[in-house]
């Protein structure tokens, strides 16, 4: 009985400790929503409104600037040399004038210490250029020259003038159903253009000396490399050939009358060829208006048109204190009397610090974000 008693009793004892623990809960909860709720009665600005001094505050504005000046300009030249897209053709427009474009490149041999014995003729000797794309008329027609380099440079830019022997190794004239299907290691089909060179300049590489053919320096010293060129014919435009890709080549195929049997042999247009564009333009006297006063300024890829714009009395600025610029966007509409389907607009465009008439720097931010934060991606 006294067993049960003390059993009985403490449970009892428990219980009340409970039961005195839940007045203690439910007022200390309620204190705190009661301040919680007071608190929430005053404006959050103007907590510590006191202790940061007025002319110390940030002031949050935005504001559009109305005075731009800006009208178009030549760019002169652009270093063009290391290119993978080769670009020939020709472009005219109304607005600015006319542009010409071709290109150069070294092509190299495929393995060193080639030997072509006296008994060979050769068969065939092909220029062939992986087609990438048209610019302009989407169905130009164009006729192609080309000439061996007498010399060629190591840094070359878009206005270089190369130096060629006058005979010519090529002519041909471009369509689109000159392109044809190349297929290399089975399964890789690219739609090229193939263009015959002269037999006699594929003799030049047939009956060299041995040590001409001994490494790709010797090689070098005997051919310089190719000027493609075109020549307008019936219709305009621009075509771009892959330089990088592996279907663009040349290829030579021979005869070996010792045994009477045909063979080939590749030539490779590689990224340790030297590889440039080269472009003429013709411009419109009325192009460049530094008054700012017209409403449309130009740009032109090629080395070609570029827009100078000013914001004037930014500078002033300053003068209102110190101001941090948390944004900046400068937003530029293309016209609607653009053609936007056969002259596609830049994928994107750069802003340029000008330092002076011909020499600028990129945008510092680029040099941080090169894309992701600074834009200017159409769209």
């Amino acid at each position: 009985m006294t067993g049960y008693w003390k059993k009985h009793a403490w449970k009892q004892i428990r219980a009340t400790k409970k039961n005195n623990y839940f007045p203690l809960i439910f007022n200390v909860c309620l204190i705190l929503i009661f301040f919680y709720i007071s608190g929430c009665k005053k404006e959050y600005s103007s907590i510590g409104d006191n202790i940061i001094p007025l002319n110390d505050k940030i002031h949050v504005n935005s504001t559009y600037l109305d005075s731009i000046y800006a009208y178009s300009d030549t760019v002169g030249r652009v270093y063009s040399s290391n290119v993978t897209k080769g670009i020939a053709g020709f472009t005219s427009d109304p607005a600015i004038g006319s542009s010409t474009g071709g290109f150069i490149t070294q092509f190299r041999l495929s393995s060193n210490g080639v030997e072509f014995n006296n008994t060979v003729a050769a068969q065939s000797f092909d220029l062939i250029l992986a087609y990438n794309n048209s610019y302009g008329n989407p169905n130009p027609f164009i006729r192609f020259k080309i000439y061996e380099l007498a010399e060629i440079q190591d840094t070359i830019y878009s206005d270089y003038q190369p130096d060629y022997l006058p005979k010519q190794i090529a002519d041909m004239y471009f369509n689109k159903n000159s392109l044809i299907n190349d297929t290399i290691n089975n399964n890789d089909v690219s739609q090229v253009l193939r263009i015959p060179l002269s037999l006699s300049f594929a003799e030049k590489i047939l009956f060299a000396d041995d040590s001409c053919l001994e490494t790709n320096s010797s090689f070098l010293q005997l051919i310089k490399g190719l000027y493609i060129k075109p020549v307008k014919f019936a219709a305009e435009g621009m075509v771009i050939f892959d330089l990088a890709s592996e279907h663009t080549r040349l290829e030579l195929n021979y005869i070996d009358y010792s045994d009477t049997s045909s063979k080939s042999y590749q030539f490779l247009i590689n990224s340790q060829c030297i590889r440039a564009n080269l472009f003429h333009h013709s411009y419109f006297s009325d192009l460049i208006d530094t008054s700012g006063t017209d409403s449309l300024t130009y740009l032109q890829a090629m080395g070609g048109v570029r827009t100078i714009i000013k914001f004037p009395g930014i500078e002033t600025w300053k003068d209102s204190g110190a101001i941090a610029i948390n944004q900046a966007e400068l937003i530029i509409g293309i016209d609607n009397s653009s053609d936007v389907i056969n002259y596609i607009p830049p994928a994107r465009i750069y802003l340029y610090v000008l330092l002076s008439s011909n020499n600028g720097r990129i945008l510092t931010d680029n040099t941080y974000s090169f894309g992701s934060i600074v834009g200017g991606n159409y769209n």
